[in-house]
């Protein structure tokens, strides 16, 4: 699957074991470039610099969390695409990512696939779309 030749994709962890696997999982898209970042503020930075294709975050981290950062990236770049990959499957900040226009929010731990779909859906589309179900999201 070459979906992601010419693209670019950024990975927002505090821990570089699971900015790894996210890498390993996505590494059938075959993004030309893959940036890695360790809190929501590095999110900001690199957006800013390198304006990748696509942004998997995680919520939970030092400095500045996931939700903040990307309430402010999409504040500034409505059309970035964002992916929220984290462990936290609490309903009401499955909502809040929802709210703020991410693409998809997958539960940790994930299915390499999981993560493939989403990045999938999200470079297939040019505006963010209504949160797709990839685990952990109670059905309504």
């Amino acid at each position: 699957m070459s979906l992601g030749i010419g693209r670019s994709v950024l990975i927002v962890d505090d821990t570089s074991f699971m900015r790894t696997l996210v890498r390993r999982a996505i590494e059938p898209l075959q993004f030309s470039k893959v940036l890695e970042g360790s809190d929501g503020n590095e999110l900001l930075q690199i957006y800013e610099i390198e304006r990748p294709d696509l942004v998997f975050s995680d919520i939970i981290m030092e400095n500045r969390d996931g939700i903040s950062a990307v309430r402010a990236l999409l504040k500034r770049h409505a059309e970035a695409r964002v992916v929220i990959v984290s462990a936290i499957n609490v309903p009401a900040l499955i909502q809040e990512a929802i709210d703020l226009g991410v693409i998809d929010f997958v539960v940790k731990p994930f299915q390499p696939q999981t993560l493939v779909n989403a990045a999938i859906m999200a470079l297939a589309t040019n505006t963010r779309l209504p949160l797709q179900k990839s685990g952990g999201i109670p059905e309504q």
